[in-house]
């Protein structure tokens, strides 16, 4: 199984190094707009649609708010504010997930899908399209790598000092000492990308703490819905991890964040 998981991640570390340093902005888009959709497709079998006819409907139907969200978000204030609306949803999700939890209906879970996925996708545009100062590709590798160096910390110090779970109902194998870990590896690693990017540090390591933070509730919300559905992974597309979802969920939560704090900085207009 390990050696699985380091073939499938070499192979996913080279596709994306090949997108995001040979691939024109909109061969980027294209490829970031197709694993978006192949992460809705997991998300209908999610949502217990069940039958094909009804999951080729999910995915047109999110491709139509998809294609609404866009073009409100060409408009004059229309991407904060639509990235403002998806923070403030994330942050309730939070709330949810930590004391609401166990009420979960099918309907939610439907409705959970494109309000999880659009945002991010909208965001990836803007760094593609929007970047302005900071070449895009140093924009997406900051916040891939921000998102990465979190999980990383928190998966060793979870394995090396973890003793209080998390949220025990959810994911059992996430704990405190995990999330304290995962917060001091992404506070440094923003502070690293801050020297990188030429951008204060009394922006950068907020914006790197509400990343760091909010991806563990983007891991948490996949885990729930996936316990929801009765499943263990959303697909099985990764060899050794699983499906799209499986590694986009810390991604999905963070990209508005991040996205939003670069608009701060002036670097996406």
């Amino acid at each position: 199984m390990l050696r699985t998981r380091i073939i499938t991640a070499t192979l996913m570390l080279s596709v994306l190094a090949g997108l995001l340093w040979l691939a024109s902005p909109n061969q980027l888009m294209a490829a970031l707009t197709l694993i978006c959709l192949g992460g809705v497709w997991e998300w209908a079998r999610l949502a217990q649609f069940n039958r094909l006819w009804t999951q080729l409907l999910y995915v047109l139907a999110v491709i139509l708010v998809a294609a609404l969200a866009y073009l409100l978000s060409l408009r004059p204030g229309g991407l904060p504010l639509l990235l403002g609306i998806a923070a403030i949803g994330w942050l309730c999700a939070a709330l949810w997930l930590f004391f609401y939890s166990d009420r979960l209906a099918v309907t939610a879970v439907r409705c959970l899908g494109p309000c999880v996925l659009l945002p991010a996708w909208l965001g990836l545009g803007a760094l593609v399209w929007r970047s302005e100062q900071v070449p895009a590709v140093s924009l997406i590798v900051a916040c891939l790598g921000l998102v990465a160096a979190a999980d990383i910390g928190a998966y060793f110090a979870g394995r090396l000092f973890g003793r209080h779970a998390l949220a025990p109902a959810i994911s059992p194998g996430k704990t405190w000492e995990g999330v304290i870990g995962g917060t001091m590896v992404g506070l440094l690693v923003a502070g690293l990308g801050a020297q990188w990017l030429h951008i204060s540090l009394a922006v950068c390591l907020p914006v790197g703490l509400a990343v760091v933070w909010v991806s563990v509730v983007g891991d948490l919300l996949e885990s729930r819905v996936k316990r929801f559905a009765g499943v263990k992974d959303s697909g099985a597309c990764l060899p050794g991890h699983g499906g799209l979802l499986d590694r986009l969920d810390s991604i999905t939560a963070a990209v508005p964040f991040f996205v939003l704090g670069m608009m701060l900085c002036g670097f996406v207009r």
